[in-house]
């Protein structure tokens, strides 16, 4: 039986995306552990689907085209984070704020 280990959940449909390793620096500098899955969907919809898997209560969905953050007591439609072909800055933020809405901390300006 696999345990599902606090983690936040990183959905993707492509695990080469270049907004990844970013989101996952900004995951790590905070000290939040992540989870990365290769999958379909929309941002929004991975970011959803990731929100409600983890532990944690906390997504990120990312496809080619869109980043999204999504925490699972938000509306499905309502994603806390939702960029359009994300900066590095972006991706970076993105994870950090991930990170923080697991700490309960004050999101970074994006």
């Amino acid at each position: 039986m696999e345990m599902n280990k606090p983690a936040v959940h990183l959905y993707t449909t492509d695990e080469h995306l270049p907004s990844l390793p970013e989101i996952c620096a900004g995951l790590e500098e905070e000290g939040v552990p992540w989870k990365l899955i290769q999958t379909e969907g929309s941002a929004e919809e991975l970011a959803w689907r990731a929100a409600q898997d983890s532990v944690l209560e906390t997504g990120i969905g990312v496809t080619r085209q869109a980043a999204a953050l999504q925490i699972s007591r938000v509306p499905k439609e309502r994603p806390v984070f939702l960029f359009a072909n994300p900066t590095a800055d972006q991706s970076r933020a993105l994870g950090t704020n991930a990170a923080r809405a697991v700490k309960k901390r004050r999101f970074v300006e994006t």
